[in-house]
């Protein structure tokens, strides 16, 4: 039980981190800085389009993932003024990169709660608190020790020392294999110490979707290593 009450102490650290976790950022995100305004970008998730820069005001449209359009350098309520298909309006800045940013060459993992940060330095300001065992697309443009990775769609940067690339872990005790990600869930399996289970790259309220033994389900991410 003493992972399970580390955990949740760890998780109550990351939610107070997560409210003071600044959410803008000042042009489009990439690489390297630009210099255009207007510049061209590309949407890293599904995106609205909205009439105005705020969750209140209507939306426009829904921009599919993967769409070039032209965003404003200046960001109001973190929302870029942008052109899309003919269309004008406001998309959130943080789902928006140069088209010169490096693609996503595979999945890694994080191995413990781990900063996506805004650049790559520990001055950069923090996006988001990855979970352990959070899957990330990651990039190949690793510097001063951090990657470019795009968590749920979201690009920054992620100090690599806590990612890996292997997709197989090891149960710590004896661990309840889940249909799904609760501790209410049906049992599909008790898995055996120092089982092995293949990520799926799912998590989800501490839970990781794995496979065992050919049988997808949730495991307790505490308990693997």
């Amino acid at each position: 039980m003493r992972a399970q009450s580390t955990f949740a102490v760890r998780a109550l650290v990351v939610a107070l981190l997560l409210t003071t976790a600044v959410s803008t950022f000042d042009g489009v995100r990439g690489a390297d800085a630009r210099s255009c305004d207007p510049c061209p970008a590309v949407t890293t998730d599904a995106l609205n389009l909205r009439s105005g820069p705020s969750l209140n005001d209507t939306i426009i449209w829904v921009i599919p993932q993967g769409t070039e359009l032209i965003a404003s350098n200046s960001r109001t309520n973190g929302f870029a003024e942008v052109t899309v298909e003919g269309l004008e309006g406001w998309a959130y800045g943080q789902y928006l990169v140069g088209p010169d940013v490096p693609a996503a060459t595979g999945t890694m993992y994080t191995t413990d709660y781990l900063n996506l940060r805004q650049g790559p330095s520990t001055d950069d300001a923090v996006l988001d608190v990855m979970l352990p065992l959070s899957a990330v697309e990651a990039t190949d443009q690793v510097i001063d020790g951090f990657r470019f990775v795009y968590f749920d769609g979201l690009p920054g940067w992620a100090f690599d020392q806590y990612l890996a690339g292997g997709t197989t872990m090891t149960t710590t005790d004896v661990l309840n294999l889940r249909a799904e990600p609760s501790t209410s869930a049906e049992i599909l399996h008790v898995m055996s110490l120092g089982a092995t289970v293949q990520l799926t790259g799912d998590e989800s309220n501490g839970f990781v979707s794995v496979t065992y033994n050919g049988v997808d389900g949730w495991a307790y991410a505490a308990y693997l290593a």
